[in-house]
């Protein structure tokens, strides 16, 4: 896996237009930066694997903070700018993203034709727009991410507890995660 993030961090930097990453990329990195940190706490701290391990999950850690970043900003350059993403090139994650930009595109031309007609913009939100939100608890070590609603979340450790956008929280269900936290009726009411 520490091939395919370099990889990945190579063309990205290489090309100015957004890379096709592999199938289930995000996953499959958050996976092995959990292995490699648990392969780590199982070894004496001061041996010479251990040294290894932890040199290799602070590169990785690094590779993959830089991987999103350069996507994050050709991702909001070409949508500012209306410009079409490569065909494919975006991932499931980063369509949620791109779509919430559009939105917030959108929202800031409402306010500047508004404004520039004299008039004060009222932000009203949309009719079945408003994002409900899941709380979750995860099973495994998750990065910092963007959500539905572009607010940043996390990084979340195994056992952490938050709510986030249902769309994201379906995509950490799904792909085993993280698990809902279903709230007890009489707990939700103040009740003992």
């Amino acid at each position: 896996m520490y091939d395919t993030l370099y990889s990945a961090w190579k063309k990205e930097k290489q090309n100015t237009e957004l890379q096709k990453l592999p199938e289930n990329f995000y996953t499959s990195s958050v996976e092995y930066i959990d292995r490699t940190k648990q392969e780590g706490r199982m070894l004496d701290p001061k041996s010479v694997k251990a040294k290894l391990i932890a040199r290799e999950l602070s590169t990785t850690k690094r590779l993959m903070t830089e991987i999103v970043e350069l996507r994050f900003k050709k991702i909001v350059q070409a949508t500012t700018a209306e410009k079409p993403l490569k065909t494919g090139a975006a991932t499931p994650e980063e369509e949620r993203i791109i779509q919430g930009i559009v939105s917030s595109v959108e929202e800031f031309n409402r306010f500047l034709r508004t404004s520039i007609q004299g008039k004060l913009y009222e932000s009203k939100p949309r009719r079945g727009r408003l994002q409900s939100r899941v709380l979750l608890r995860f099973l495994n070590e998750v990065p910092a991410i963007a959500g539905a609603d572009l607010k940043i979340y996390g990084p979340f450790s195994p056992e952490d507890v938050a709510t986030l956008p249902a769309d994201n929280a379906k995509t950490f269900i799904k792909r085993g995660i993280a698990v809902e936290i279903e709230p007890k009726e009489d707990l939700a009411k103040g009740q003992s």
